[in-house]
């Protein structure tokens, strides 16, 4: 049967649309639902964060696509002797989703200073993972006096993604919605990207790969991750790696697929005064 670039056509529109179609039956929570505490920025952008313990202050910065949940194991124990605040980065988590253009590395270091400074926080230390490591990085870089130490983990800092603004200005939005509906905001595609994510894919249980799902069921999510293909790339990062004098422990994965481990001898070559785990 012959098979004519019509009906191509027509295929993947009826397709786009049942994308679009899922992602109004699943973006369904709000940002009321999450469950922690809710505090608003300097520029009314609304944070939701969960805070536990007493002491020196510890910031911890999620990856990309991921929320303030993925530090749910270690809390407990960092709180025991600090103050440990885990937050949502904006677009994330149950943090509101910024329709805007907003999500450059460095806009985000801005926001993360505007959020100690609501809490009260001079100064802090910084663990970041994945996306969440570049921005830890990036902060120390542009207000030093605020940053006691780092962690950095499997740190997103020489990955290059290029942006997307030109392309997206001439796209129908119904089409990048569409698109994320059907390839990037169900939950077998939560698992099946977590199961890459893993050295040990029999780790990964049913609750990581719910709670990275219930987060993405906020509504505006995919229209965020679309204001973030749109964001410029604007970064100090890497050049600026040579400047940051802060004590820092790089952990790494040696199994990652993500963010190779590469980048992470990369990184401890560069920065002055770190050491690789």
């Amino acid at each position: 049967m012959r098979v004519t670039g019509a009906a191509v056509g027509a295929a993947l529109v009826g397709a786009l649309v049942a994308g679009n179609r899922f992602l109004d039956e699943w973006e369904t929570l709000e940002l009321a639902e999450g469950e922690g505490e809710f505090c608003n920025l300097g520029s009314g952008w609304r944070i939701h964060f969960n805070a536990r313990g007493e002491g020196a202050p510890v910031i911890l910065l999620h990856g990309f696509m991921d929320s303030l949940y993925s530090w749910r194991h270690n809390l407990n124990a960092l709180a025991e002797n600090r103050r440990v605040i885990a937050l949502d980065r904006i677009g994330f988590g149950f943090s509101e989703r910024v329709l805007e253009p907003v999500y450059s590395i460095k806009k985000q270091s801005q926001l993360l200073k505007e959020f100690l400074e609501g809490q009260g926080i001079d100064r802090a230390s910084i663990i970041g993972h994945s996306m969440g490591g570049a921005i830890a990085a990036q902060f120390a870089y542009d207000f030093p006096d605020c940053v006691d130490k780092l962690v950095l983990e499997a740190a997103a800092i020489y990955l290059h993604v290029p942006a997307a603004a030109g392309l997206m200005n001439w796209i129908p939005p119904f089409v990048p919605r569409g698109a994320l509906g059907l390839y990037s905001m169900r939950r077998e595609l939560v698992r099946a990207g977590l199961v890459n994510a893993y050295g040990d894919a029999s780790r990964l249980d049913d609750e990581s790969v719910d709670l990275r799902s219930r987060a993405l069921r906020v509504r505006g999510s995919a229209a965020a991750l679309l204001s973030m293909l749109e964001s410029p790339r604007e970064s100090d990062l890497p050049q600026a790696i040579a400047h940051i004098q802060h004590p820092t422990l790089i952990i790494w994965g040696d199994c990652d697929r993500v963010v190779p481990l590469r980048d992470g001898r990369t990184l401890r070559r560069e920065l002055p005064n770190a050491r690789l785990a």
